[in-house]
């Protein structure tokens, strides 16, 4: 299909909103050739997986990613639903999600009650959080911890589905699986405040404690820091107005 090459030649050397949309749209045109607007979801998932049980992405999907990872830097901070009357976005989205739900439930197919209810109740204590605003990813590394991912918490509700939830929930999953620590952030710094609590998780326990001087947990988010580690949360086909408040 081309995808990125057709991208570069549209936009050529600009790069400002205008040109951008454009160039998108000029991609668009072209893949609506290869598989119609609107096709049946059979047909766009054959137009990207094999047939079969197993979601084995083809050349088409990795196509799909390569021009994704071409556009992100452009699009990322821009206006949230300004790529939703895309086709191919449209396709990007459908394939985040269907391989996500389909890498997730073969984890948890793999887990026991136990495993699994402990999962539970780790997403129930963030989800219920008043005003829950974002969890921050800490990695640890040669010089202490440093943030390796921030995930909004918008979209985190059992009761209003959105792809982005079983995103996180599969994250949640390996932290409490593997080890990790996560810092979760609530409220704000107006009317309500600001609340900061951190998780420590591995082997399938966890527990929490509030943060009392949270300036000192967040202080070293530097704006390059930040701004990689906001990117490292996203998902295929969203821009971050898309998933942030």
């Amino acid at each position: 299909m081309d995808l990125v090459n057709i991208f570069n030649n549209a936009l050529g050397n600009n790069e400002d909103y205008d040109s951008v949309m454009h160039a998108i749209d000029m991609v668009d045109q072209h893949f609506g050739k290869y598989l119609i607007p609107e096709s049946a979801e059979e047909d766009c998932l054959r137009f990207v997986f094999e047939d079969g049980s197993s979601i084995r992405p083809l050349d088409t999907y990795y196509e799909l990613y390569d021009f994704w990872k071409r556009i992100e830097p452009f699009v990322w901070d821009m206006p949230e639903g300004c790529l939703e009357n895309f086709w191919i976005i449209q396709i990007i989205q459908e394939a985040e999600m269907i391989r996500n739900v389909f890498m997730f439930n073969q984890l948890l197919d793999m887990e026991s009650a136990r495993h699994l209810k402990m999962l539970q109740k780790l997403a129930n204590s963030i989800e219920d959080e008043f005003r829950k605003k974002y969890l921050i990813e800490l990695e640890e590394g040669q010089q202490g911890y440093f943030v390796s991912a921030v995930y909004p918490l918008r979209h985190f509700d059992e009761q209003c589905y959105h792809e982005y939830r079983d995103f996180l929930m599969q994250k949640l999953y390996l932290m409490l699986r593997d080890g990790g620590r996560l810092i979760l952030v609530a409220g704000s710094k107006g009317l309500t405040p600001q609340r900061v609590y951190e998780y420590r998780l591995k082997n399938f326990k966890w527990r929490r404690r509030m943060v009392k001087n949270p300036e000192d947990r967040l202080r070293y988010l530097s704006e390059e820091q930040e701004e990689k580690a906001l990117k490292r949360g996203l998902i295929h086909g969203f821009v971050k107005a898309d998933l942030w408040e």
